[in-house]
């Protein structure tokens, strides 16, 4: 192997590149849908509710113009816009009851005369959602910024809200920013770890290379596979940069092993690749198969994040495997006795009983925590801080002394809606009940009304003998038991579920929940299968296995005490530690396994690697995004409780290790 790196490796290298420049090409055209619909099963009782709803009414997705400012200066605001919108887009005072033509613009005043509201409502291309989606908040926002700039007096302020139809936009640019914002960063800084802790500048830096090309293939694989990635496969970039760089850093740990014993750079080479290449291979497989084991959930998103993120594993560990050995040859040029000195051997060495007894600590509190831990529901609590769309939402309800809607319910029969009407009024947590009878004139019937009734009016709220109905609560829609005790009454009257995006979202929870409990005792299945394949004795499975479950246990119970919330987002990382923890104790395992004297060498190695792993997800926990912040968050707590955990036992018996051969080393001189 490595007489190949020596003499074809800038072919290889050739040939990469070109590889590098397809790949990107193909990952080029990726999207990101956010759409959580098209996330849940489709057998799901509320997602058939939520679609049978939409058929009859319509997706129905609006979004509030707010103006404020003089009303001069909002009307004449309002007949600017009104030129801006072509057909596809229908533009409506809803409250007032007034039906726009041709593209006249209705509007409607608050009651204390400063503020102006109109509703847009967006044709959205359901086939293309997110980018229909983003088109039409480009051009709305592009309007809005050109009407308020043209102002002299600079009193008019122009915002939109709308739900989570325009949340969603929102904290999806938030999170996009935040993501591809500290990428590079974090990239750079790991690096720069990598740089310090080897204290070279060349082959640590020119990890960087096998590191996005492995990332950049497997993003034009996801490309050929799915077309598009859904919200959580985003996460499997991070996943990838944090593990990726492991490969290389084990890999380049080793080879200067080799050279610190005099050996030549092809020999280095190639006993880095049979001894470390294994455990590096043995790793991917176990963690590759961890995650694999996504494919099997409920939940698409964790389906597709499963297949990425276990395919990437595989082809950045052959990518550090095959790139890296070509490039040593070519970077590193000095004489090897000059690499004796500075290298990874030596590294800070830690205090083994103070590390183990902040670990044991850490671990208890964990356990004892992990009673106290409570999933929410609340998408309010996974968006950004202080997005306009929801200060505007505050300054819409309090103008209009309102409440956007969020519960709707599709009920057939004119008596089955004044039965619910009545029963849902006389509770005290209803504030207002919504149907077409809302709209009709005092002592008519709706026979009599409906051939004067504005056709938007009919559209939103009859569909033949079906009738939509919006329910205003000021209870917590968000609490699973009242949102399940409100549902009850209304499916008993009208046999019907309640649809909205919050029924959509503790639905959606609740798969994730039971997916995420099952996923990961499948990925521990998983892992005892392949470790008990891997090293045949029950000690060494145990070994490996421990860890990994401790910290695993541990991050969750800790959550609770550092106020890390548990929500649709941050309980994907448990199975993400899961697999990414077990790839370090592999290594360690193999390296005790094989060559028990080199142990604190590779546990050196393990405590960069973690210290990198626990860098990139440490850097989502700045993301103005409380959802992603919770995912880095927990990741990089389960990785520094991981290393923590590594490094005491595995330290402990490096130092046993070492006793044992100085033992039998001066024995033996003794005889001799």
């Amino acid at each position: 192997m490595g007489r190949i790196a020596v003499k074809y490796g800038k072919w290889i290298l050739v040939a990469s590149v070109i590889l590098l420049v397809i790949s990107i090409l193909l990952s080029s055209r990726l999207q990101m849908v956010t759409n959580f619909t098209n996330l849940m099963p489709s057998e799901n009782l509320v997602l058939k509710a939520q679609l049978d709803f939409e058929n009859t009414f319509g997706l129905g997705e609006r979004v509030y113009v707010v103006f404020e400012g003089s009303k001069e200066e909002r009307h004449t605001a309002i007949d600017a816009i009104k030129e801006r919108f072509d057909l596809t887009t229908k533009v409506v005072d809803y409250y007032a009851g007034n039906e726009t033509t041709d593209g006249v613009l209705a509007y409607l005043d608050s009651a204390n005369g400063t503020t102006t509201m109109v509703i847009v409502e967006p044709n959205i291309d359901t086939n293309e959602f997110a980018k229909s989606r983003k088109d039409f908040f480009d051009y709305l926002q592009s309007t809005i910024s050109e009407l308020e700039s043209g102002q002299d007096s600079g009193a008019l302020q122009i915002g939109f809200t709308g739900g989570n139809f325009v949340q969603d936009d929102e904290a999806d640019r938030v999170m996009e920013e935040g993501i591809f914002g500290t990428l590079f960063l974090t990239l750079a800084a790991i690096i720069g770890c990598v740089v310090i802790a080897f204290k070279k500048v060349k082959l640590p830096l020119a990890l960087g290379y096998p590191l996005f090309f492995g990332v950049a293939l497997t993003a034009a694989v996801g490309y050929l596979i799915f077309s598009e990635f859904n919200l959580f496969s985003v996460f499997f970039a991070v996943v990838l940069f944090g593990l990726g760089i492991d490969f290389g850093v084990h890999l380049l740990a080793r080879y200067f092993e080799e050279i610190k014993l005099g050996k030549s750079i092809e020999e280095s080479i190639t006993t880095a690749i049979k001894t470390t290449g294994a455990s590096i291979v043995i790793g991917a497989l176990t963690t590759a198969g961890a995650f694999y084991s996504f494919t099997f959930t409920e939940f698409k998103g964790f389906q597709q994040m499963g297949t990425l993120a276990g395919t990437g594993i595989l082809i950045l560990a052959m990518s550090m495997l095959i790139l890296v050995p070509c490039m040593i040859p070519i970077l590193h040029k000095s004489k090897l006795s000059e690499a004796t000195s500075k290298q990874v051997n030596d590294l800070p060495q830690y205090s083994l009983k103070v590390v183990a007894v902040v670990t044991v600590i850490l671990i208890l509190v964990g356990v004892w925590g992990t009673g106290s831990q409570k999933y929410t529901f609340n998408m309010q609590e996974i968006y950004p801080k202080e997005m306009s769309s929801t200060r505007w939402q505050a300054k819409l309800e309090k103008a209009y002394d309102t409440r956007l809607t969020d519960l709707t319910v599709k009920v057939k029969g004119e008596s089955v809606v004044h039965e619910l009407v009545e029963v849902l009024e006389n509770r005290s947590d209803i504030e207002e009940v919504v149907s077409v009878f809302t709209f009709l004139p005092e002592g008519m019937t709706l026979e009599q009304a409906l051939p004067y009734l504005p056709a938007v009016l009919k559209d939103q709220y009859i569909a033949n003998d079906v009738y939509r109905i919006d329910i205003k609560s000021t209870g917590d829609i968000w609490d699973r038991a009242y949102y399940n005790e409100l549902n009850q009454v209304v499916a008993s009257i009208t046999g019907e579920q309640i649809v909205g995006f919050s029924a959509i979202m503790i639905a959606l929870g609740e798969v994730v929940i039971k997916d995420v409990v099952s996923v990961s005792l499948l990925c521990l299945a998983v892992i005892v299968v392949l470790l008990v394949l891997l090293f045949r004795k029950p000690k060494y499975v145990v070994l490996a296995f421990a860890p990994m479950l401790l910290s695993t246990v541990t991050t969750f119970g800790l959550m609770h005490f550092l106020s890390i919330p548990l929500n649709i987002i941050s309980i994907v990382a448990f199975p993400m530690i899961i697999g990414i923890s077990i790839d370090s104790s592999v290594h360690l395992v193999h390296r005790l396994t094989h060559e028990p004297s080199g142990i604190s060498e590779t546990l050196k190695a393990i405590s960069l690697t973690g210290i990198t792993t626990i860098l990139g997800f440490g850097a989502l926990a700045t993301i103005n995004h409380r959802g992603l912040s919770s995912l880095g968050a927990t990741v990089a707590l389960g990785m520094l409780i991981s290393l923590l955990v590594n490094i005491s036992v595995f330290g402990i018996l490096g130092v046993r290790s070492n006793a044992v051969e100085s033992k039998d080393t001066s024995g033996s001189g003794a005889v001799a």
